[in-house]
C-alpha cells in the first residue's frame, strides 16, 4: 500500500464530514519553519488563521524505503524546531495558517512488511515517539478523521 492510497483513504473519510463554517482544510501545503526550514505536509487543519491540526501519511511498504527514513528525519526536523517555538506557518496554495507549538500532529501509517522495512519503521517511531506523534494503521482512517473533526468542532 503507497502513500497515494493512504492520502486517498483520508481524503475519503474527510468527504463524510461537514465542517462548521471557517474551518480550513489545506491539503499538500508546506510548513515553513524560520526562513529557510520547509517540509511538505499532506493536510493541515484550522480555524481561521489558526491550525489545530496536522495529519501525515507514511507507508513502509515501498520496495525502497531508505527514502522514507530521510523523509521522515527531516519533516520531524521541521516540526521539532516547530515545538521548540521557532516561529512557523503552514501555507496552502492561497491560505496560511499560524502554527503553534502545541498543535497535535497524527500520522496514518502503512506498516512494514519486510525486515528491511521494519528497519526502517522502527527509525521512524522513534522520531514519532520523540515528538509526541499519535500514529493510526492504515485502516484506521476513519478514527483519525473523526478526531479531526472533533478538534474542529471545538
Amino acid at each position: 500500500m503507497g502513500k497515494s492510497t493512504l492520502v486517498a483513504r483520508l481524503n475519503k473519510e474527510l468527504k463524510k464530514h461537514s465542517l462548521p463554517p471557517g474551518r480550513v482544510v489545506l491539503e499538500r501545503p508546506a510548513l515553513i519553519v524560520g526562513g529557510h526550514v520547509r517540509a511538505p505536509l499532506d493536510f493541515a487543519f484550522g480555524h481561521g488563521d489558526q491550525s489545530v491540526q496536522i495529519t501525515q501519511a507514511w507507508s513502509f511498504q515501498r520496495g525502497t524505503v531508505d527514502e522514507v527514513a530521510t523523509e521522515v528525519k527531516a519533516w520531524g526536523y521541521a516540526l521539532r524546531r516547530v515545538q521548540d517555538g521557532d516561529n512557523a506557518r503552514i501555507q496552502g496554495r492561497h491560505t496560511s495558517l499560524v502554527l503553534g507549538d502545541k498543535v497535535p500532529v497524527e500520522v496514518l501509517l502503512a506498516e512494514p512488511r519486510t525486515p528491511h522495512q521494519q528497519e526502517v519503521f522502527e527509525e521512524a517511531v522513534e522520531v514519532f515517539e520523540e515528538l509526541g506523534v499519535v500514529r493510526y494503521g492504515e485502516d484506521d482512517a476513519p478514527s483519525l478523521v473523526n478526531h479531526v473533526a472533533e478538534l474542529m468542532a471545538a
